[in-house]
């Protein structure tokens, strides 16, 4: 038993020093309204995936990995440029 708690120390460690920084992130991206944004470009980076596999990209190779990477990037990129264009329609109504 001592064993497990010798193994766990550093993790429980990392876990407590790391609620308080995700608690101070997710209250700025709370008020900040952008709260699906990260859901949207894991989707895009799923297309890119898709959109590699079928060009007949083998799927463990580097090259759909950059697909994906290239998609999310420019997903995130148009997602940006919507910022801007809102006027009275919410940005996350934009992102859906």
């Amino acid at each position: 038993m001592l064993e497990f708690f010798q193994t766990m120390r550093l993790p429980a460690l990392a876990a407590l020093t790391m609620a308080p920084v995700h608690a101070v992130f997710g209250l700025h991206i709370v008020r900040r309204g952008v709260i699906f944004i990260d859901l949207a470009v894991a989707q895009v980076a799923a297309l890119g995936m898709a959109f590699a596999l079928a060009r007949g990209v083998e799927p463990d190779s580097a090259t759909a990995y950059w697909i994906a990477v290239g998609a999310a990037l420019a997903g995130a990129f148009l997602i940006s440029l919507t910022r801007f264009r809102l006027g009275r329609v919410p940005h996350e109504a934009m992102i859906g």
